[in-house]
């Protein structure tokens, strides 16, 4: 247990060392100094929890003492007591005046002299309590004030995010239904007009239309994952994956396109949210078949499936298509000025990567140099992931 350091400044030898005797047998640890000059050393050296002066010293009296002392930020709260054979109203108002906590009359007895520490140790603690309850209703105070901020702040930005959603649902709804009549139009002309010229202009109108489609599509998918609560369920691997080929096959992504997906022996079921899941294995595979139209004309898209502990690892593998070094570290950031002027390749990145967040995994882009890119994910299997 720490002992409470007490300073006794006395230019009497004898009463020193007397003082000092008695409290270091009553378990204190004292220091003592013999003239005002000392003491004052002492003091800034030590930095004791009490200090007994003497008022008429060589060199520098108590009062002068107590005065530094008062005017020193790193002492001046130390509590001090005055003993002295001055006993006078004056005496005593002087030394209360410039800060003295108490008066000690010599000669005093070691009962006194306990007594007298004792009573300063228990103001002290007592002091220090209520500092420190008044500390903490003011933290409280202030923390109850930044809760509440922070609450009216997430309210706002819930209220904005809620906006948003809706915002995404109807210009997605009320876009589309033009842009249908407009490729149905197209469609009619084109069987109408056998004029060339007329025929690839119908073709430039319902290649733009289609594209905006593609990103009215991602921007309902977007605000989708916005909204989704997550619905962990049982995940065939083998299944859902022989089923997405049908479907992208029958929606024409894998046109001209071949496709070889390598599923790791052994383990096939996993816990996982069905839609996000989809949405993040579809929208990899139109920007990965995109980006490589730009370069081939007959492409084949490899993912690779493996488990590993708690996490399902996907390996999208692009061998052609080129990617700039400086637009890796931003490749799912949906306003990166990349090369790539195709707003909807944005946006399936983005939604890729908002999805997998959500599921709290990982994506990560992987650039080979002379031989293509990879997109690695890393998405947790939920149930595992409640067991950590």
């Amino acid at each position: 247990m720490k002992k409470n350091k007490i300073l006794v400044i006395e230019d009497t030898e004898s009463l020193l060392e007397e003082t000092l005797d008695i409290l270091k047998f009553e378990g204190f640890e004292p220091i003592g100094a013999s003239n005002g000059k000392e003491g004052l050393e002492k003091a800034k050296k030590y930095n004791p929890d009490l200090i007994i002066c003497d008022i008429m010293m060589p060199e520098m009296d108590g009062y002068q003492v107590l005065k530094s002392i008062r005017k020193d930020d790193r002492i001046n709260e130390v509590p001090f007591l005055f003993h002295t054979a001055l006993t006078s109203r004056e005496e005593l108002r002087k030394g209360m005046d410039i800060g003295a906590d108490d008066y000690l009359t010599k000669p005093y007895s070691i009962s006194e002299l306990l007594s007298a520490i004792s009573i300063r140790f228990k103001r002290q603690a007592l002091s220090r309590k209520k500092a420190d309850k008044a500390m903490s209703n003011l933290k409280m105070q202030m923390l109850d004030e930044h809760s509440f901020n922070i609450k009216s702040i997430h309210e706002k930005l819930e209220g904005t995010r809620k906006d948003l959603e809706t915002c995404f649902y109807r210009l997605s709804h009320d876009l589309r239904a033009p842009i249908s009549t407009i490729l149905g139009l197209v469609a009619v002309s084109k069987l109408e007009d056998n004029c060339a010229e007329s025929k690839l202009l119908f073709d430039k109108i319902q290649d733009r239309s289609r594209h905006m489609d593609d990103i009215l599509n991602d921007l309902k998918k977007a605000a989708e994952i916005f909204e989704h609560t997550i619905k962990s369920s049982d995940l065939n691997l083998k299944k859902f994956l022989k089923n997405i080929e049908v479907e992208w096959y029958k929606s024409g992504l894998l046109d001209n396109r071949n496709l070889i997906i390598n599923l790791e022996k052994g383990r096939s079921v996993f816990k996982t949210d069905e839609r996000l899941f989809h949405i993040i294995i579809t929208n990899l595979a139109e920007y990965v078949l995109h980006s490589s139209s730009q370069v081939e004309s007959t492409y084949t898209l490899s993912i690779d499936f493996s488990f590993s502990d708690k996490y399902l690892n996907i390996e999208f593998k692009n061998s052609f298509s080129v990617i700039l070094e400086e637009m890796e570290d931003r490749l799912f950031d949906l306003f990166a000025n990349n090369s790539n002027k195709e707003s909807s390749t944005k946006l399936e990145l983005y939604i890729v990567k908002k999805a997998v967040e959500a599921l709290n995994g990982k994506v990560e882009f992987k650039s080979k140099k002379d031989n293509g890119w990879s997109i690695s994910l890393k998405i947790p299997d939920l149930d595992l992931m409640k067991l950590v």
